[in-house]
C-alpha cells in the first residue's frame, strides 16, 4: 500500500493503479482489500478519465463489503 500511496502522490496514476490492483488482489481476504480496491479504481480514472474504474470498483465494494467504509465513499459512482 505504501508504494502505491507514493505513486498516487507523484501522481503516478497508471502505477498506483497496478500496485492498488496487486495489493486487491493477492490480500482479498485482509481489511486492506477494501481500501486497494478504493484506490485502485480512483487511480484507473486519473489515468485515463474512463468512469468504469470507478464503476467498476464501486461495485466489487458494495457486493463484496457492503457496509464497509470504502463501499460507503464509493457508493456515488454506482448507479
Amino acid at each position: 500500500m505504501g508504494l502505491a500511496k507514493a505513486a498516487f502522490g507523484r501522481l503516478q496514476f497508471e502505477q498506483a493503479r497496478a500496485a492498488f490492483q496487486a495489493v486487491a488482489d493477492k490480500y482479498l481476504q485482509t481489511d486492506a482489500a477494501p481500501e486497494a480496491v478504493y484506490w485502485a479504481a480512483v487511480s484507473g480514472y486519473k489515468a485515463t478519465s474512463n468512469p468504469e474504474f470507478l464503476k467498476k470498483g464501486g461495485s466489487l465494494l458494495r457486493d463484496k463489503w457492503p457496509n464497509g467504509e470504502w463501499a460507503k465513499k464509493s457508493s456515488v459512482w454506482v448507479s
